[in-house]
């Protein structure tokens, strides 16, 4: 998208336009007032700055891998204000935000310092910011299902759809890894732009159709899928499943099952795909028998992201191959015809291996 478009009733068109590069990296934005914003990415695609000339304001952003660790506002030239941003993997745990305040001309400016905790929901999403003494001090305002800020009338009994309490507390996070920017209304993923208002991309997958047919699509549910990086949706009950399959084995055999460890850069994996139409004949097989397709036995942790990642077995994304998909059908077949249930939780067993040993079976 390079332009967009606003009709209003009673108003003249609004056009924004939009800047890339070669890499599909947002480098200018352009309002329909004119306010001119340009961002810097590094060699790894990251967002290391963002600046208003015109505003005489920018922010700069440190990061730990993946995530955003620290973001600095400078405002004529001056630091303003610094916050670190501590996350569990995609979850927001804490932040500490501070900034410069002088109370008086003739006096020195100070710096002061606030450090607030997050309770998010089921998709990391930020809930509520609390401080050291348990009091609220933000909340987000009201929105769609897709991220779409709700203008609500005053007398529903809602909160504020604004939000509530300290602006400068708020964290800036739509859902997982989206960090919101208020000039475009769209949301930084990391490796592509999320734009609420159509719950879609603006520009394709990076990994081209290695990622699925609809290339733009952002995640089935947002209320039980993630996408942090912007690359692909990571069902939270597949992880789930797994990593409760493994503390129970722990407790009832004393180990764990190495394809249900989680480690840095991975993600969970469904070996019967869930919405891929090439896994349709796969599915059916589990229907049939009972297996949900969210279940530990149809699920394996894989390299993500990060291919340096400690993740044992094959790369994520890389192995839905029209190979694979028809070896997975058959295998399941077969074992369905010789064993029934018993023999398609088995095979599930040996594709699991053979994913986590790296055989070439896609």
């Amino acid at each position: 998208m390079v332009s967009r478009t606003r009709h209003r009733d009673g108003y003249r068109p609004e056009t924004e336009r939009f800047r890339w590069d070669s890499r599909d990296q947002l480098t200018g934005y352009c309002s329909a007032q004119g306010e001119q914003w340009e961002y810097r990415h590094d060699a790894s695609g990251r967002r290391t700055e963002k600046r208003c000339d015109r505003k005489k304001i920018r922010f700069t952003y440190l990061w730990d891998g993946d995530s955003i660790a620290e973001i600095r506002e400078y405002r004529d030239d001056k630091l303003y204000s610094v916050r670190h941003l501590v996350f569990n993997g995609f979850e927001l745990i804490s932040q500490q935000f501070s900034r410069v305040r002088q109370a008086h001309p003739s006096v020195a400016p100070q710096w002061v310092t606030r450090t607030n905790h997050a309770v998010s929901d089921l998709t990391g999403r930020p809930l509520m910011l609390f401080n050291s003494e348990g009091k609220t001090v933000w909340r987000p305002g009201q929105t769609s299902l897709w991220g779409l800020a709700l203008s609500l009338p005053a007398d529903t009994g809602y909160p504020d759809p604004r939000g509530e309490l300290d602006p400068e507390a708020d964290p800036g996070l739509l859902y997982a890894g989206q960090w919101q920017d208020a000039e475009s209304g769209l949301c930084y993923n990391r490796f592509r732009y999320y734009e609420p208002e159509t719950g879609m991309y603006l520009v394709s997958d990076p990994l081209g159709l290695q990622g699925g047919e609809q290339t733009y699509r952002y995640v089935p549910n947002p209320l039980g899928w993630i996408d942090q990086y912007g690359l692909a949706g990571c069902p939270r009950a597949l992880a789930r499943a797994m990593k409760r399959a493994n503390r129970n084995l722990a407790k009832s055999a004393g180990y764990m099952n190495r394809a249900w460890y989680k480690f840095k850069g991975s993600a969970a994996h469904h070996i019967v795909a869930w919405d891929d139409p090439r896994a349709l004949g796969a599915r059916k097989i589990l229907e049939k028998y009972g297996i949900h397709i969210d279940s530990a036995e149809n699920g394996i942790f894989l390299k993500h992201v990060d291919p340096n990642s400690l993740q044992p077995g094959s790369y994520h994304r890389v192995i839905h191959t029209n190979k694979y998909y028809a070896d997975v059908e058959a295998r399941l077949a077969d074992a369905a015809k010789a064993n029934g249930k018993q023999g398609v939780l088995d095979e599930l067993d040996a594709i699991r291996d053979d994913l986590l040993f790296n055989r070439l079976i896609y």
